[in-house]
This record gives C-alpha cells, sequence and structure tokens, in this order.
C-alpha cells in the first residue's frame, strides 16, 4: 500500500476541509487503487 497523499489528507481534515481531503483521497486512489484506507476513509468523510 503506497501513502502518496496521507500529510496532505490529514492537515484538510484538521483544518475541517472535508471536500479538500475527499479531493485527496481521490488523488490516494487513483495514484494506488488497492489502498483499501483510502476507501474507506474517503467513504467515511463523505458520510459527514
Amino acid at each position: 500500500m503506497l501513502m502518496h497523499t496521507t500529510i496532505e489528507e490529514s492537515l484538510s481534515v484538521e483544518l475541517g476541509d472535508n471536500r479538500g481531503a475527499i479531493q485527496d483521497y481521490n488523488k490516494a486512489i487513483e495514484l494506488d487503487p488497492d489502498d483499501a484506507a483510502a476507501y474507506n476513509n474517503r467513504g467515511m468523510l463523505s458520510m459527514i
């Protein structure tokens, strides 16, 4: 599993930028379609 944008995702969430974090997770999934954590975290954010 590659963690391409983990820092960006965490920063976006910490800043309350859920849309930005979802975009970061989309990019992570694009770069590594097998990254189950990115799918999970994106899904959790989309429920907020």
